[in-house]
């Protein structure tokens, strides 16, 4: 048993130590590798930035293979890729990257142990809302290996246009599967509903709002992006995104 113990432990601290790459969002310090990141879209075109660090021990020369996981017709996506400082750097613009599910860049800069490359993704919705999702493989271009992946779902919604009135505040966002609290400020002409929907529209919450601060427990719910609106019977006063981490 203690040998068995002992050679679990050897397999586990190998797997450890042959990691080659790691990814971040640019200026985090959580490792995105192998994992799969939610994006908000509240743009035509929307950017979200990263950094592959060479972890390896030694001098590595990569590329970066985009695939699409999800597709939605109508819209489009680029990529940027470049070495430490942005050298050998290039972007892979619709006209490149085309409609092809799998694209590999050409260019491969080299980059030391303890450096990092800077990967940046978009996606461009041409005001076609919903979901997509792209996975970027970082390449040794010595051996054509996939050392690590990254997989970035962009959702956009219609009509999210924020009232700029101070009437509403709604905090914390992102909330941490707790509550948030929804300050009215002044009084209204009816009855007033805050309504908590998914990305395919779906109603998940609803409350009745007072005037002062209103506290809605969202404890329930799964994380993720939803779109909320405060509305009576004037129509929709605000309609905002809110993150549930």
């Amino acid at each position: 048993m203690k040998n068995s113990f002992f050679l679990l432990m050897l397999l586990i601290g190998s797997t450890t130590t042959n990691a080659q790459v790691e990814i971040y969002q640019s200026g985090e310090t959580t490792d995105l590798s192998g994992t799969t990141v939610n994006v908000g879209c509240t743009a035509d075109e929307t950017l979200y930035d990263m950094e592959v660090l060479n972890t390896s021990g030694e001098t590595l020369v990569l590329n970066i293979k985009r695939k699409r996981i999800v597709m939605l017709e109508g819209t489009d996506d680029k990529f940027c890729w470049a070495g430490p400082g942005g050298s050998v750097g290039n972007c892979y613009d619709k006209d490149v990257v085309g409609p092809f599910d799998e694209f590999t860049s050409d260019n491969s800069p080299t980059i030391p142990n303890g450096e990092k490359g800077f990967l940046q993704s978009y996606h461009i919705a041409n005001e076609i809302y919903g979901t997509v999702q792209y996975r970027y493989y970082v390449i040794n271009n010595a051996d054509g290996e996939a050392l690590d992946s990254v997989d970035i779902v962009f959702s956009s919604v219609a009509n999210l246009t924020p009232i700029t009135e101070t009437t509403f505040q709604l905090w914390p966002n992102p909330t941490v599967n707790g509550n948030v609290f929804i300050s009215v400020e002044n009084e209204l002409s009816s009855q007033t509903t805050f309504t908590l929907m998914d990305l395919t529209g779906k109603v998940v919450l609803q409350s009745n709002l007072t005037i002062g601060v209103n506290e809605v427990s969202v404890n329930d719910l799964q994380n993720g992006t939803y779109v909320y609106s405060i509305s009576n019977s004037d129509g929709v006063l605000r309609k905002e995104k809110l993150l549930i981490q």
